[in-house]
């Protein structure tokens, strides 16, 4: 690997054993059993995510000691296996003037349970929810 600077074989066993986390990724989500059930169940936690991510975000903000309002914007996404769900977006207006949005990006992430964008003035980061062994 151009870059890294360890032995052969250790390149070797980590390139091994990188190949093996992704193939073990892959394998449990195909294996993950897709039924009407637990699909409205990943759905359902995802918005109950995005909610409470709002709750604290709009709370650190005011905590800093800014002036903020939320709005909620209902909108649909659209993933396989899922097809179209509605979730919620929140717009933020800071001291009456700075937006930051929180976006629901999807809840079919590989190796994470979804991920939510969070956009501003200065660009967008990516919240990711991590599955327990992923990443």
């Amino acid at each position: 690997m151009p870059g890294v600077n360890c032995p052969e074989n250790t390149k070797e066993e980590l390139l091994i054993s990188i190949k093996m986390t992704l193939e073990e990724l892959l394998e449990s989500e195909k294996n993950m059993s897709v039924t009407k059930e637990n699909i409205e169940n990943k759905i359902s936690w995802f918005n109950n995510e995005v909610v409470r991510i709002k709750n604290s975000f709009q709370l650190w903000i005011s905590e800093l000691g800014h002036q903020i309002t939320a709005q909620e914007v209902e909108i649909t996404k659209t993933e396989e296996p899922s097809g179209t769900y509605k979730t919620k977006q929140f717009d933020f207006i800071m001291d009456g003037s700075v937006k930051i949005s929180l976006i629901p990006y999807g809840i079919w992430i590989i190796g994470a349970k979804g991920r939510i964008d969070i956009h501003g003035p200065s660009g967008t980061e990516k919240l990711l929810f991590f599955a327990t062994g992923g990443p």
